[in-house]
């Protein structure tokens, strides 16, 4: 297998390499607050891609939602991020002591020009309609797409292939085909805690761990491939950030 080189902080293999674990109390990590098993039924079936949220020195609060019928976009409810959704997942220090709205990741389920349909609480499938050019004027945001995932990751951003398993286990193929030979993975192993994303295909990603170059550069080392999603269609990955520093 090829090795692909990227340009990366060092200390992002440093914080590869331990994961992205709460003792880390001084440093940001990546916090999920919903658990497989509280996820509505259809969300995970139904996502699409990840909006990613963050208020910085625009101090945003709130945004403003939308219905959408037969194509046409009207104002419904002003929503308080912090008091009134629930993200999947938030890139930051502790959700409570942190006041700003740090990096919040909700599914998106559909597109629609520059509006998005966001799930904004996963546990009750609450869902609604914003516009992503008026969100600009408070937060700051990023939006991926899962048919487009290998070529939009950032160099801070890793794929997290386990937080929708029941096992906490894994097939990894050798090929991007069901019928390929596979090996049985654990997010108990170190290893496979945060990968990068290699390339895609047919409804795979092809993952590898980053290891250390030089002190300027690193390489990612391909390991295999992973499905998506499952046989019922069900998200099986999510996008998740390491302290870069």
């Amino acid at each position: 297998m090829q090795l692909k080189r990227v340009q990366l902080p060092l200390c992002i293999i440093a914080l590869f390499e331990m994961a992205v674990m709460p003792a880390l109390a001084d440093a940001p990590y990546e916090q999920y607050h919903v658990i497989y098993d509280d996820i509505a039924n259809g969300v995970l079936e139904n996502t699409i891609g990840i909006l990613t949220i963050s208020s910085g020195v625009k101090k945003g609060e709130g945004f403003q939602t939308y219905l959408q019928n037969d194509g046409k976009f009207t104002p419904h409810l002003m929503l308080q991020v912090k008091r009134e959704t629930r993200p999947i997942s938030h890139f930051g220090y502790a959700q409570s002591a942190d006041p700003s709205v740090s990096n919040y990741r909700f599914p998106v389920i559909k597109r629609q020009e520059h509006f998005v349909c966001l799930i904004y609480d996963p546990v009750k499938n609450l869902q609604a309609w914003i516009n992503l050019q008026e969100l600009t004027g408070n937060f700051y945001y990023t939006l991926v797409m899962f048919d487009s995932l290998a070529a939009k990751l950032n160099s801070y951003e890793f794929v997290d292939i386990f937080p929708f398993t029941k096992n906490g286990k894994r097939k990894l193929y050798q090929q991007p085909q069901p019928d390929a030979r596979f090996t049985i993975i654990s997010k108990d192993d170190l290893r496979y805690r945060q990968l990068k994303v290699v390339a895609q295909k047919d409804g795979y990603l092809q993952v590898g761990a980053l290891s250390q170059i030089n002190e300027k550069e690193a390489k990612i080392n391909p390991i295999g491939w992973i499905r998506i999603r499952d046989d019922e269609r069900r998200l099986m990955i999510w996008i998740v950030a390491v302290d870069n520093c």
